[in-house]
């Protein structure tokens, strides 16, 4: 599990990842041959290009790094607000194409609510086509769950799980229901609610926008008939929640958290990192990539956040930002790394160490501005 750290993780292994963190974000692609070009290395971009094959032929796990900012984030924000922390985790799957290699990768994304800050934090290469199955489910959210659980333990975080109609079964709800505070899960036309009608049945009968709300001693259910759209594949909107209390527009609400997973996957291939560019095949190197993707993501999303605090990011007529955070930190971070010029290995460390704890500096102490003012204090 990603609980237990590998032994193979070494300060050499550290160095090449501080490097490919460092090239991917100044390159924009995943492809190792072009990366290295972009990376100040005391030597020949041969030997740097053979220090990244040889660092991916050892299959590492290396899903600790993803993780570790994760908590880096969580304590960050545990030190700032002083109150329990609510984290939405969407579970989807994604076809990714890796050279000439079709990839089917599970992948979970993290979404926190008062920052609005979201990232992508795991991913699990099924190595085979169609659905996933609630072993590979379990398996993702396990290594999770170990992660989270003394957070949950001590009431400081409250976790809810989203999934689209291919996370349904009995045993995976129930798994979900044993692990985390709570779930919303979108369900398929042909579930039969205990009332005998199916989603379908339903349905069928409502006007557009039209709502449908079922409730028994186990779950709440809510329909609604979306309006027909360009690029929308399906108006049936159907929706289950384990928490009753929860309130049918609140239910509608936190479904569309889900789509920050949606965002993620495009910014990774088209519009951060192309991710198409890399000839990685086998699951585990494809794995380890992502997971260093993550990282690149991960700090991009954080300097964006510290830039909209300094100059807000306009918000369109259609109601979306201009730009997101990711986008502007990324553009923001690639300008910055090409203003160093480095010479060692020890000063690829210090360099990165020095700036992206800077940004940690910066979060922390901007959140405490922002929030002492909106509490009064300031």
């Amino acid at each position: 599990m990603i609980c237990n750290s590998d032994d193979r993780f070494t300060h050499y292994n550290s160095v090449t990842i501080s490097y490919l963190i460092e090239g991917i974000l100044k390159a924009r692609t995943t492809n190792l041959a072009e990366i290295v070009h972009h990376i100040d290395y005391d030597g020949l971009s041969s030997s740097l290009y053979k220090q990244f094959q040889r660092f991916f032929r050892k299959e590492m796990e290396i899903g600790g790094l993803s993780f570790y900012l994760v908590e880096d984030f969580i304590n960050t924000l545990l030190s700032v607000f002083h109150k329990r922390l609510h984290l939405y985790l969407s579970i989807d799957r994604h076809n990714w194409k890796f050279g000439s290699k079709d990839n089917n990768l599970l992948a979970v994304h993290l979404f926190e609510p008062t920052t609005g800050i979201d990232f992508p934090v795991h991913v699990l290469d099924l190595n085979h086509a169609g659905n996933s199955s609630t072993f590979s489910r379990i398996k993702i959210l396990n290594d999770i769950s170990c992660f989270l659980e003394p957070y949950i333990n001590a009431n400081q975080i409250r976790v809810t799980v989203l999934g689209d109609r291919e996370f349904i079964g009995n045993d995976w709800q129930e798994y979900l229901q044993l692990n985390f505070n709570s779930s919303v899960l979108r369900l398929k036309r042909s579930f039969t609610m205990d009332n005998g009608l199916t989603v379908a049945e339903v349905y069928n009968n409502l006007s557009i926008n039209e709502i449908y709300e079922y409730t028994n001693d186990t779950y709440k259910i809510v329909i609604k008939r979306l309006p027909p759209i360009k690029g929308r594949r399906d108006s049936c909107l159907a929706l289950i929640s384990y928490d009753k209390s929860l309130s049918v527009r609140r239910i509608l609400s936190i479904y569309k958290i889900r789509w920050g997973i949606e965002r993620a996957f495009f910014n990774l291939e088209s519009n951060g990192f192309n991710t198409r560019d890399t000839h990685l095949d086998k699951p585990k190197r494809i794995e380890m990539m992502v997971f260093i993707l993550f990282a690149c993501y991960y700090f991009s999303v954080i300097t964006g956040y510290l830039n909209s605090l300094e100059r807000r990011i306009p918000v369109k007529n259609h109601g979306y930002k201009a730009m997101s955070l990711f986008l502007s930190g990324r553009r923001f971070l690639c300008g910055l790394l090409n203003k160093y010029i480095i010479s060692s290995q020890s000063t690829v460390i210090e360099r990165l160490n020095y700036i992206f704890g800077s940004m940690y500096l910066l979060f922390k102490k901007n959140l405490i501005q922002n929030h002492a003012v909106k509490i009064g204090v300031l």
